[in-house]
């Protein structure tokens, strides 16, 4: 006996692009982390989410909220759509900003200019 899989519906294919959209973002929030030379704890400490819910979201085992993924794209000087659109080439001009120059330290925010 053999069992017949389910034909892609639109809800099916929703799913698809949704789980598609989601490893685009675990990609690009590793890709970025990586490329700062930053580890996951001093990318946890800067953006306040739990290191397990960070490692969850780059190997693509959990997603995470809106506020997570918003607070980690500015742990990582970028925006939230720099996070979600991944296929931009650059990597933005500041980067550095949050975490400084060494590897893996944290800079701290700039004081506000009045």
């Amino acid at each position: 006996m053999t069992l017949a899989l389910p034909r892609p519906g639109p809800l099916r294919a929703h799913e698809l692009a949704l789980d598609e959209a989601n490893a685009a973002i675990a990609r690009s929030v590793r890709a970025r982390r990586t490329s700062l030379g930053v580890s996951l704890a001093a990318l946890a400490s800067a953006s306040g989410v739990d290191l397990a819910a960070l490692h969850g979201l780059e190997v693509h085992q959990q997603g995470c909220s809106a506020a997570d993924l918003w607070r980690i794209a500015q742990a990582l000087g970028a925006s939230l759509s720099d996070i979600c659109q991944p296929s931009r080439p650059e990597l933005g001009r500041d980067l550095c900003r949050t975490f400084g120059s060494a590897k893996g330290s944290v800079a701290p925010a700039p004081a506000a200019r009045h």
